[in-house]
């Protein structure tokens, strides 16, 4: 059984672990704390050695295993350690693999070197901060006037952390003890209910769910003060590279004989407090997410797993012939799949066995196939969601659909009085109220829910005329009544 020696309590620590826990490689993964071990899945082949190492530290443990490769997952901020790995692993004659985690940027933040900066930089500017650069060098924030009062600290839960939090001065609602990453929807309610005027982060890339940090800020109109990340001198690879060499180096291929599972999980209406349970089970249980972009939004309270921006199957399906390592996969789709929904063109495409299981093949790079389960997760739809909000039953209404298709609103509000549809990016509201004046329906009620189920819901109603010029976003939901 061949070792290998992987440094990081981070994300892609994790994926590694989940990745070769069944495989024939005995694993030594190093955590600086017991928070860190008590993340990590379980596995006869992995070992786990907690606590800080120095560099002595490290060359000893690497004499002592002999490992074929040290992995360094370690979080790009913690230059210092990343030296000593290398250096350790110079020292001993081990081949070094460093996991690069790759950036995220946005036009609208401000950069500075560290945290000393990023909090003299704070201590010039008025208003709320809400600090989300770990617990490590939180006293360097002290030098803030009515930092106490002003800043908000979110920390690791670890019982340390907060003890030390409160022992700089942070307390009561001042601390927030979560694990993260977090959704978009879970950092706007904090940063709102903590009347935040600052957002102070590091770039943390998609992993450390940087991106839902800026997005909820940018939501909120609340100024971005990014602490760059230190220049690593060491070329680093992606966690699918550094996998990919341990595949060849060992004919690897631990997830050939394990049941593979594509969830098609009807996502509700947008809001996280309308998953079902079903869908959380699920979301919880897949290894890579796939979805359009609004659907990523709400993956993003579901930890660190890779999020694909893909919908299409044929793409969907190709990245998970070109990427062996996953064996749980999940497609969101918004609303309900059985309504309108993009999980048809998946449907299509798998075919149905004689124990009655859908099943989907995919081909890698070489020619090689796999099976995959294809499961539906039923979900709220958000034309029920928008018609309970209005107190109108479903039989009362012809149901139609604008996104991505056509459809005869006019014949079927002449037909049925009344039409609720979802809308789209090319028939939005201003288009149908356009249509309607143009037929002479000026008298048409027009009821528009947007954002549904989210903090910022909006639920208007008025004239065609009324609507002719307004922009709403595109998958609102409409419902037309004749008067």
């Amino acid at each position: 059984m061949a070792d290998i020696v992987i440094f990081g309590g981070t994300a892609e620590g994790r994926k590694l672990a989940e990745s070769l826990k069944d495989t024939q490689l005995k694993l030594h993964i190093c955590v600086a704390t017991e928070y860190g071990a008590e993340l990590l899945p379980k596995g006869d082949n992995i070992f786990l050695h907690t606590g800080r190492l120095g560099r002595s530290e490290m060359e000893e443990l690497l004499a002592a295993v002999q490992p074929d490769y040290c992995i360094d997952a370690t979080h790009p901020y913690a230059a210092q350690v990343t030296a000593n790995i290398f250096g350790a692993c110079e020292q001993a004659g081990v081949a070094y693999l460093r996991v690069r985690r790759q950036e995220v940027s946005f036009s609208d933040t401000i950069f500075v070197s560290d945290v000393a900066e990023a909090a003299e930089y704070l201590s010039h500017v008025e208003g709320n901060i809400f600090i989300t650069t770990g617990s490590k060098e939180l006293d360097k924030y002290t030098v803030i006037p009515d930092y106490a009062s002003r800043c908000v600290a979110r920390v690791l839960p670890a019982a340390p952390v907060m003890e030390r939090c409160r022992a700089l001065g942070f307390e009561g609602k001042h601390i927030i003890g979560m694990q993260g990453p977090f959704s978009e929807e879970m950092n706007y309610c904090m940063l709102k209910e903590s009347r935040a005027a600052w957002l102070v982060t590091k770039s943390s890339g998609k992993e450390g769910g940087y991106p839902e940090k800026c997005e909820a800020a940018l939501r909120l109109g609340i100024s971005i003060l990014v602490v760059g990340r230190p220049e690593e001198e060491i070329q680093g690879i992606t966690l699918e590279q550094v996998l990919s060499v341990l595949e060849t180096a060992y004919g690897l291929n631990p997830e050939q004989a394990k049941e593979r599972i594509l969830y098609l999980v009807a996502m509700g209406p947008g809001g996280e407090a309308l998953l079902t349970g079903e869908a959380v089970g699920a979301l919880a249980d897949a290894e890579v997410l796939f979805g359009a972009e609004r659907v990523l939004n709400i993956y993003k309270g579901f930890g660190d797993k890779p999020r694909i921006n893909c919908y299409k199957p044929e793409e969907i399906l190709d990245f998970l012939g070109r990427h062996t390592m996953y064996k749980k996969a999940a497609v969101g789709y918004s609303g309900d799949i059985g309504f309108y929904s993009g999980a048809k063109g998946i449907w299509e495409k798998a075919q149905k066995k004689k124990d009655g299981k859908m099943i989907l093949t995919t081909c890698g790079e070489n020619g090689e196939t796999a099976d995959w389960q294809v499961v539906p997760v039923s979900g709220v739809s958000s034309v029920a969601y928008f018609l309970n909000r209005l107190g109108i039953p479903w039989g009362q209404v012809e149901l139609a659909s604008c996104h991505g298709r056509n459809a005869d609103l006019i014949s079927l509000l002449e037909k049925r009085g009344r039409v609720c549809t979802l809308l789209g990016d090319k028939e939005d509201v201003s288009a149908v109220s356009r249509s309607l004046l143009e037929k002479g329906l000026n008298h048409v009620r027009l009821t528009v829910g947007e954002r549904l189920s989210y903090p910022e819901e909006r639920i208007l109603t008025g004239s065609p005329e009324e609507f002719l010029n307004i922009r709403l976003d595109n998958l609102s939901i409409l419902l037309l009544e004749k008067c």
